[in-house]
């Protein structure tokens, strides 16, 4: 009776033993049972939201999270007044590893500088910028007359982005009211006008003491002075024609 007694206490204990053992396992594996959350954007500068908490930047993150229902916000991280965003609900299971992809630029705005460049797609025109695109399309021309071209590759479009086109036409010449010709004859009108002006009130005054007096040399110095004026008011008038010539061909 008692080695039949000690057989099933042995047997107890043994089983106690598995149980005991089982239990442990399963505590370690539930233990050791990560539950992840992986999402992808496709824009390069986006936030990542969990639950109203900033969880990470970029295009990508991937953080152990607690099972259950979470709100995730992914959105560009932009002050453009059509900055986009995604609102979600998901709901993790325990051990589980979710991984979400999610596509903010579903077009694309392409801006260039100048602007109405032509866009072509496999040399077909297709709009002007700045035009905004749909997905599926890969590279794209920029074509505009007097400008070098340049192509684009969709994928490497970021919100915001201006191509600048280099100019490769002639070049601009300066308008003649820029030019050093424009300022010499405009200070050459101020100049021989003020001087024609002012040898021509000398005349006048030579003249008045003329009048008074009747000294010859008063009427010698007048008709020297007049001519001296004369000769520059000339020079003024040659000058000014040739000005409004230069403006009317301009």
């Amino acid at each position: 009776m008692t080695a039949e007694y000690l057989r099933l206490m042995k047997s107890l204990i043994n089983y106690f033993l598995v149980i005991v053992i089982s239990f442990s396992c399963v505590n370690l594996l539930a233990q050791d049972c990560e539950t992840k959350l992986i999402v992808n954007s496709d824009y390069q500068d986006t936030h990542f939201y969990l639950n109203d908490t900033l969880i990470g930047t970029g295009n990508k993150i991937e953080i152990q999270i607690e099972p259950g229902v979470h709100v995730l916000l992914i959105m560009e991280n932009s002050d453009r007044w059509d900055a986009k965003s995604i609102m979600d609900t998901i709901n993790v299971a325990r051990c589980q590893t979710l991984n979400l992809s999610y596509k903010l630029r579903s077009d694309f705005l392409i801006q260039s500088n100048p602007s109405n460049a032509e866009v072509l797609l496999n040399d077909t025109l297709i709009g002007y910028t700045p035009l905004r695109l749909k997905e599926g399309y890969r590279n794209i021309l920029l074509r505009k007359e007097g400008y070098e071209s340049q192509t684009i590759g969709i994928s490497d479009v970021l919100p915001g982005t201006v191509y600048e086109l280099d100019y490769i036409g002639m070049k601009d010449e300066k308008n003649f009211f820029q030019t050093d010709l424009f300022k010499i004859m405009l200070g050459g009108i101020v100049v021989l006008g003020g001087t024609s002006a002012y040898f021509k009130i000398k005349a006048d005054e030579k003249f008045e003491d003329y009048e008074i007096t009747g000294n010859g040399d008063s009427l010698k110095e007048t008709r020297k002075y007049d001519l001296i004026s004369g000769l520059l008011f000339g020079a003024l008038q040659i000058n000014f024609g040739f000005l409004i010539y230069h403006i009317l061909i301009e």
